[in-house]
């Protein structure tokens, strides 16, 4: 039997859902790390510290997003939310105004769309930016790539939830 500490990371991985985002939003955001850290021509450890604050802030704004998508859909999803973890991750998230009400975006059509995209690919990859002090137009150019891509994963990501969303009454963009 094992002991609870060593449960810990897997309780960590189904709480954050890390599987559900890690692969296709981090990698690209290290892209845009490593093209300002080039740039920048850091020294190593500058370099370490700048790389551990980026990767911590994307992870606990992605955990942070899923959680708080998973508390508010949780009659739709049948899925039980902590309410410790939200709080612990709801200083590094920007998802509440998509998942919550009374905004939620997540049922103002199109709207809907542009703002997961953007809080979740675009505006990251803008932070990264601004942290090296390199706004400029290949910084914008690579977040209008991140929202196309963030517009496509959310597109899936409401089909496949459409079912439920349907029977739940939840209007999104795919079930309105």
């Amino acid at each position: 039997m094992k002991a609870v500490w060593q449960e810990l990371p897997n309780l960590a991985r189904g709480v954050t859902r890390w599987s559900d985002w890690f692969r296709s939003k981090v990698p690209l955001l290290l892209v845009a790390f490593s093209y300002h850290a080039l740039l920048a021509n850091l020294a190593p450890v500058a370099f370490a510290e700048r790389l551990a604050a980026i990767f911590a802030f994307i992870c606990l704004g992605y955990a942070f997003g899923y959680a708080v998508n998973d508390f508010a859909d949780r009659d739709v999803d049948r899925l039980a939310a902590a309410v410790a973890p939200l709080i612990g991750l709801a200083a590094a998230g920007v998802a509440t105004l998509y998942s919550l009400p009374p905004v939620r975006f997540k049922e103002r059509g199109w709207l809907g769309l542009l703002v997961s995209a953007a809080a979740q690919r675009s505006l990251p990859a803008l932070i990264i930016a601004a942290t090296f002090d390199d706004l400029g137009w290949e910084a914008a150019l690579f977040a209008c790539l991140l929202l196309l891509i963030g517009l496509r994963w959310i597109l899936v990501h409401q089909i496949l939830d459409s079912p439920a969303d349907l029977e739940a009454g939840v209007r999104t963009y795919v079930s309105g």
